[in-house]
């Protein structure tokens, strides 16, 4: 996949621009594949841009509400995990 080979090669913003692109709407799996591209590079702004777009495309993805608690854990945004978890 080309969003992926863009991502892991530091081409973010490149990665970003093709999504928005698309002809036909991104599903959960396009957005995932750039979600763990920019959590292991250490992009939280578009990691949570992701994690947000995917919980929009489906609110019951468990590994995402798992993961998002995990950076906010990191970050120490406690009131945001409490607001998850209920």
């Amino acid at each position: 996949m080309l969003v992926d080979l863009l991502a892991r090669a530091g081409h973010l913003d490149e990665a970003v621009k093709l999504i928005n692109e698309m002809k036909l709407e991104p599903d959960v799996v396009v957005w995932k594949t750039l979600l763990y591209v920019c959590k292991t590079q250490g992009n939280i702004d578009l990691t949570q841009k992701s994690v947000h777009i995917i919980l929009k495309i489906n609110p019951f993805n468990a590994t995402i509400h798992v993961l998002l608690c995990s950076l906010h854990t990191s970050s120490g945004n406690c009131e945001d995990i409490i607001m998850l978890r209920s």
